[in-house]
């Protein structure tokens, strides 16, 4: 009878409990947390919740049955402590995934490069011990948390495009720059939607990292977060066709006529 009445009221309790979770939980999301991560930290807090809630009603049914209930867990003690030292990995995953939860170092949909792994793609899935990573080409990759160890998040700022244009030694510099400088104002009210400031042309640059005596002339553009692939491709061909239709030509280009 103890046993039943104490699995009743702790099933209201339990209802009360994550009810009172669920419905707190989205007012502790901070002004620029995004819905993905919101909801995954719900998923997390929920779920130990659940389960310090079963580990309690489980130690108080076995004592109330007369099972030695301390003796139990100082022999499990021994016990975990040597799965423990066999599952050393996975407690880092967990742990490092902890962290990356709540430090918030990337979500769902960012695109991150892990310079230890050499590898860069978007954000699939953020798991407690793994994190689901697909590359440009679609390949999936299932990364331990444990093995997170620098991470460059390119989704949290403001990417930069250099668009770099071989210039010809015989190109009329004045006429070069007008045309670019008309092109530019063009391309910002075009791609507005993806602009996040000013661009602006630096100038003639030594190409080929000044290993020859090759110039470009560069143009940089300030993009939102995840365009700057899709826009920098775009960019170029206007130039091209551009320069192209003033009979600017650039020196080895197929664009010329």
């Amino acid at each position: 009878m103890q046993i039943l009445l104490f699995s009743i009221i702790f099933y209201f309790i339990k209802k009360l409990a994550l009810h009172f979770l669920e419905s707190h939980l989205p007012k502790l999301k901070g002004r620029h947390q995004s819905t993905n991560r919101a909801r995954t930290l719900n998923t997390v807090i929920l779920n130990a919740a659940t389960y310090f809630l079963y580990f309690v009603y489980i130690y108080v049914v076995l004592s109330l049955m007369g099972v030695p209930v301390g003796t139990l867990i100082a022999g499990a003690g021994v016990v975990g402590v040597a799965i423990g030292l066999g599952a050393k990995e996975l407690i880092t995953d967990v742990i490092n995934g902890f962290f990356i939860l709540f430090e918030n170092q990337f979500e769902v949909n960012d695109w991150v490069s892990l310079p230890n792994h050499s590898l860069a793609g978007s954000i699939v899935k953020v798991g407690i011990r793994t994190t689901t990573i697909k590359a440009a080409n679609g390949d999936l990759y299932y990364i331990p948390n444990s093995e997170i160890s620098i991470v460059n998040n390119q989704s949290r700022q403001v990417r930069t495009v250099n668009i770099d244009l071989p210039m010809n030694h015989q190109l009329p510099l004045e006429e070069f720059e007008t045309v670019l400088k008309n092109k530019v104002r063009v391309l910002e009210e075009k791609y507005a939607s993806l602009l996040a400031g000013p661009s602006e042309l630096i100038g003639p640059i030594r190409s080929n990292g000044g290993l020859d005596q090759a110039f470009a002339y560069r143009i940089a553009f300030q993009v939102v977060n995840g365009e700057h692939y899709r826009l920098e491709a775009k960019l170029y061909r206007e130039f091209f066709l551009d320069l192209q239709q003033n009979d600017l030509l650039l020196p080895n280009s197929i664009y010329n006529k």
